[in-house]
C-alpha cells in the first residue's frame, strides 16, 4: 500500500495491483469503511468551514448586525450639570487660559469647561480679533467655526 500509484485516495482495495493483493477480506472491509468515513469527515469539515465563512457573510447582507449595548437614560444633555461641549480651543504656553478658536455668541458659557472670572470669555475668543474681509460687497468671510447650543424648552 505504501508503493501504490499517486491518485489512489481513498485507499480502496481496488487500487491494489493485480496479482499483488496483500489485504485479507477483513482488512479490505475495514479499509473501505475507514475510507468512506474519511471522505464523509472531509466533506463535513469543508462544508462547515464554508458555512461559517460564507454563511456569516451572506447573512450579514440580509440581517442587521448592530447590537445596542447601551441603555437609554432619562436625562437629556442639557440636564447633566458636569457635561461640557466640544469647543475648539488651543492651549499656548505662557497663558493661563486657552484661546477659543470659534465664535461662542450662541452657546451657554457653562458648556465651555473653564471660567475666567476676571475677564470673561470674549478676551480669549480669537474670532473677535480677526478683521473681517468685506471687499466687493460680499458677506464677511467666515474664518472660525460657530458653536451653538439649543437648550430644550
Amino acid at each position: 500500500m505504501y508503493r501504490r500509484k499517486l491518485g489512489a485516495f481513498p485507499a480502496f482495495p481496488k487500487h491494489q495491483d493485480d496479482g499483488k493483493e496483500w489485504m485479507h477480506d477483513n482488512q479490505e472491509l475495514i479499509s473501505v469503511a475507514l475510507s468512506i468515513l474519511v471522505i464523509v469527515m472531509l466533506v463535513y469539515v469543508v462544508i462547515s468551514i464554508l458555512y461559517r465563512k460564507l454563511g456569516s457573510f451572506i447573512l450579514s447582507c440580509f440581517k442587521a448586525s448592530y447590537n445596542q449595548k447601551a441603555k437609554m437614560i432619562k436625562h437629556t444633555y442639557s440636564e447633566v450639570s458636569n457635561m461640557k461641549a466640544y469647543v475648539p480651543m488651543k492651549r499656548v504656553p505662557g497663558f493661563f487660559f486657552p484661546f477659543l478658536l470659534c465664535d461662542i455668541n450662541n452657546i451657554d458659557e457653562e458648556l465651555i469647561g473653564w471660567k475666567d472670572a476676571r475677564r470673561g470669555y470674549k478676551v480669549h475668543c480669537l474670532s473677535n480679533d480677526v478683521i473681517q474681509d468685506r471687499q466687493g460687497g460680499n458677506k464677511a468671510t467666515k474664518l472660525f467655526s460657530i458653536v451653538q447650543h439649543w437648550p430644550p424648552q
